[in-house]
């Protein structure tokens, strides 16, 4: 009975650790160069530890906000409410993926999460 009551946790544990688990990045797991997974290399978004650039075409700068896994839209909230926006991240470990939700909407996939591979 005890053989077989180790042997399910023992395959729910291992179950639990095959899944593909979505994480929030710290700011050191982000430092780089990620091009688009699905899209031109010279679109590509490069994190420092407090900011992040997308190059596109043109270059547009975002803070990194590490308590709640947000990127910020210059200019910020008080100085043009109007052009603040936000954009959740989630980092998935096993593939080394990136996923940003509402940037180069262009090539994001039907829930809006755009997908980064590193460089």
């Amino acid at each position: 009975m005890k053989t077989r009551l180790l042997l399910g946790l023992l395959g729910l544990l291992f179950i639990a650790c095959s899944c593909n688990k979505e994480e929030f990045p710290d700011r050191e797991t982000l430092v780089g160069k990620w091009a688009l997974k699905d899209g031109p290399s010279d679109s590509y978004v490069e994190f420092g530890m407090w900011r992040m650039n997308i190059i596109n075409g043109n270059t547009q700068e975002y803070q990194y906000s590490p308590l709640n896994n947000t990127l910020y839209l210059y200019p910020n909230k008080y100085d043009d409410p109007d052009k603040f926006s936000t954009h959740t991240i989630y980092y998935n470990k096993k593939k080394d993926e990136l996923r940003i939700w509402h940037i180069l909407k262009e090539y994001g996939d039907d829930s809006g999460y755009t997908t980064f591979k590193r460089q």
